[in-house]
C-alpha cells in the first residue's frame, strides 16, 4: 500500500492539474508581495484578487479535465 503511494507522489510532476494548481498557489502568496514591490501594478490587479484567482483555478482544472486521459499511475 505505502509502495503504491510514494510510486504516484514520483509521478506528480507529470501532472498537468498539479503544475496549474502550483503556479496558481505560488501567484496567490506572491500577489501581495509582488504588488507591494511594483505599485505600479495596482491599478491592473482588481481589489477581489482572491476571486478573480479562484475563477481562473476552477475554469482551469474544469479544462484540464476535459484534457486528461490518462491515470496519473500510467503515466
Amino acid at each position: 500500500m505505502i509502495h503504491k503511494i510514494y510510486r504516484d507522489v514520483l509521478r506528480l510532476h507529470k501532472s498537468l492539474t498539479v503544475w496549474f494548481n502550483s503556479l496558481l498557489a505560488f501567484v496567490a502568496f506572491a500577489l501581495p508581495e509582488i504588488l507591494a514591490f511594483l505599485p505600479q501594478l495596482r491599478e491592473y490587479v482588481p481589489e477581489d484578487n482572491y476571486k478573480l484567482l479562484m475563477g481562473i483555478a476552477l475554469v482551469g482544472n474544469f479544462l484540464i479535465r476535459f484534457k486528461t486521459t490518462k491515470a496519473l499511475r500510467d503515466k
